[in-house]
């Protein structure tokens, strides 16, 4: 008994999720597809809006192609020897922190980044370059995205979830006493290691990591609705992204009126 509720402390305690670009269909594009379609965006909008969510991971990420179509590599430990960060892997693109860093510096940072990029998104569209707009769009999104990925923020209760939403997107500064955990990045490495013997046994099944604990879209792809104990944190993550996905579209829309004509 003691040590059931000692993984369930630790679980609640814990930064445990994790989003990742790989495959297709994970939670970065379902989010984005319902928050395009929230705004009316063409379907080629949407096409490359995908793409430029997807292409933060592309570019900091290093992944191992062993895992692509294989959701049985895709999950646990192993998933920190498949997709890692690369020596340029930017922390405030996915609200993960450096060993140095402290919480409140990085929740700064990546909200700076959304705010950059929807300046730069409503510069775009009132210039009528579509491109330019979906790409800073796209950053927006998948920060926007892996703040409730590489955080505790599911697990809070709902008056701090109901801030932290709010301070996200904008709407109010970063509350004291927030109580936002984030996931520590291992330091970069472009090649990966070799794949343990057992790539699907690697994780303990009681282990809490952050990665072994996580639910992200290794796990989604297989079907799972649940992580390896059976929480539903995964479906509240992604319900979490998706609802702040539209918000943040939507407020975009509003501000910049005709001139989303442009990715229409």
């Amino acid at each position: 008994m003691r040590r059931a509720l000692a993984i369930l402390f630790l679980f609640a305690a814990a930064p445990a999720l994790g989003f990742h670009a790989y495959p297709k269909g994970g939670p970065h594009d379902r989010a984005t597809r319902r928050a395009a379609d929230a705004t009316e965006m063409d379907n080629s909008s949407l096409t490359a809006l995908k793409q430029a969510v997807r292409r933060v991971d592309v570019e900091e990420l290093a992944v191992d192609l062993r895992a692509a179509g294989n959701p049985g590599l895709m999950r646990g430990a192993t998933s920190e020897i498949l997709i890692h960060p690369r020596c340029d892997f930017e922390g405030s693109h996915h609200f993960q922190r450096g060993k140095t860093q402290t919480v409140d510096a990085v929740l700064r940072q990546g909200r700076g980044v959304l705010k950059k990029a929807r300046i730069d998104a409503l510069s775009a569209l009132a210039d009528g370059d579509r491109d330019r707009a979906v790409a800073a769009l796209g950053l927006g999104l998948h920060v926007l995205q892996d703040f409730f990925a590489y955080s505790n923020v599911v697990f809070l209760d709902e008056h701090r979830q109901k801030l932290l939403l709010d301070w996200v997107l904008g709407k109010i500064e970063l509350p004291d006493g927030h109580g936002v955990e984030l996931v520590v990045y291992r330091p970069c490495n472009e090649e990966p290691p070799e794949l343990p013997d057992d790539p699907a046994g690697s994780c303990a099944e009681d282990d809490r990591s952050a990665l072994c604990a996580s639910v992200s879209s290794r796990r989604s792809v297989a079907g799972a609705r649940k992580d390896a104990l059976g929480n539903k944190a995964f479906d509240r993550a992604v319900g979490f992204a998706t609802d702040a996905s539209i918000a943040w579209l939507q407020s975009i829309r509003r501000e910049a009126r005709d001139d989303w004509a442009t990715v229409q």
